[in-house]
């Protein structure tokens, strides 16, 4: 076992792609830290067979692994969530974060850098004084969400809890306005982490993590996507079971044949010594049963040809001049 952690991943994610009896024993290793000894007691199977069903077990993981690529994946995906939330975590004080009053996209006049804006009230002795603001380079953020791509039209997008879009790779929130603001699909602003909708008349599955600063980190596939990568993989299991089956077939009929030819050689051998012709030509000389079995009929037709040729001379021959008289 390469390395326990990575099994432990590959287990997670593709755990139910295993057989049960390979599960078994894999979660046993993993899970409950039994060791090769203590998984052969329990499943009463050897220690060799323990270690072996592990290591085809670790195969299958890292085969499934390579193919869907999901746990190298979901790596990503909270890597970048990370960075961009230690990102805006920089925005504000973490005394300021909970008074956050407004979040603004906008081209500054000075710099013509594309900017968040972040601005909070500020409070002396119960009275309104001011505002603070901050403002972060767009591209600092668009760089890192960018950077999330899944499958092929996989992409990450970001938006307040109203559902306003702070950043989305195809369209430019600058120039977004109340009208010209995309509707928000169900389910987007609810609770559940992991949500079906539809956009734009393809069905998509999202995921979502929500920032320090409230915002939320979207992540959304087209499902076609997703359920792609699984038809390919039950395609190439299909197709290889066809191939087998068809050498399988293959060789079944050139055993059988193997087997059944020098049975009908001997089958027509037995025919032509009933009807009295006992030179038969009886070539199979192979050291297997039908080998044996033809080298004994052959020795049993010769013999029985030399017996009916000594009755022959019995019948027909004269017994002190050892002359054929003329009935013979």
């Amino acid at each position: 076992m390469k390395d326990l952690f990575e099994f432990s991943e590959l287990l997670d994610q593709y755990g139910g792609l295993l057989t049960d009896h390979q599960r078994e024993i894999a979660c046993q290793y993993v899970y409950e830290d039994f060791s090769l000894f203590e998984i052969s007691e329990r499943t009463g199977i050897s220690r060799q067979g323990v270690r072996d069903c592990l290591n085809k077990a670790e195969k299958m993981l890292r085969h499934y692994e390579t193919v869907l690529g999901l746990v190298s994946k979901n790596k990503t995906i909270s890597s970048a969530a990370d960075r961009i939330t230690d990102c805006a975590g920089r925005i504000a004080d973490s005394t300021l974060k909970a008074e956050i009053m407004q979040s603004v996209s906008l081209i500054t006049e000075t710099l013509g850098a594309h900017v968040l804006s972040y601005n909070v009230p500020i409070s002396w002795k119960g009275n309104f004084i001011g505002v603070v603001g901050i403002e972060m380079d767009y591209s600092t953020m668009a760089r890192e969400v960018d950077a999330i791509r899944l499958y092929q039209n996989g992409y990450a997008f970001i938006n307040d809890a109203e559902g306003n879009i702070i950043y989305h790779p195809y369209m430019d929130a600058a120039l977004l306005s109340e009208d010209t603001h995309p509707e928000v699909p169900e389910g987007l602003l609810g609770e559940d982490h992991f949500v079906h909708y539809t956009y734009d008349g393809v069905e998509r599955v999202a995921v979502w993590k929500e920032l320090d600063n409230g915002m939320r980190l979207n992540v959304t596939v087209p499902v076609s996507e997703i359920n792609g990568g699984w038809h390919g993989l039950i395609r190439n299991i299909i197709l290889v079971s066809i191939i087998l089956l068809v050498v399988f077939i293959l060789l079944t009929l050139h055993f059988t044949e193997e087997i059944t030819k020098p049975l009908q050689k001997l089958t027509e051998a037995a025919e032509q010594v009933d009807a009295g012709n006992y030179d038969c030509d009886l070539t199979y000389d192979r050291d297997d049963e039908v080998g044996v079995l033809t080298r004994t009929v052959k020795n049993l037709v010769s013999h029985l040809k030399v017996y009916i040729s000594d009755l022959n001379d019995l019948a027909y021959a004269d017994s002190l001049t050892s002359v054929h008289n003329r009935g013979a």
